[in-house]
């Protein structure tokens, strides 16, 4: 997805169309895990998960931007210590 996402963003630019992408970790109230595991939330450092409100605002901040593109936005509650 990565390399579509920056294939895309890099040939349609200049005709103003952006592509971005979140990448979300893990979400409650999804269907990705059926409750909220400690062993989960001991590693992310905001101490929980997302919740899917939040997943949409990232979105939504994307959609309503035109001077964005070519990134891939991690909305993991600071699991991993970089982006893509």
């Amino acid at each position: 997805m990565h390399g579509l996402v920056h294939w895309i963003a890099g040939r349609y630019a200049k005709s103003g169309i952006t592509c971005n992408a979140v990448a979300p970790a893990l979400v409650t109230d999804t269907g990705m895990v059926p409750d909220e595991p400690s062993h989960y939330t001991a590693k992310i450092p905001v101490g929980r998960l997302g919740k899917p409100a939040e997943i949409a605002q990232i979105v939504e901040m994307l959609v309503s931007n035109s001077y964005m593109t070519n990134k891939i936005i991690v909305a993991d509650g600071g699991w991993t210590a970089s982006a893509f």
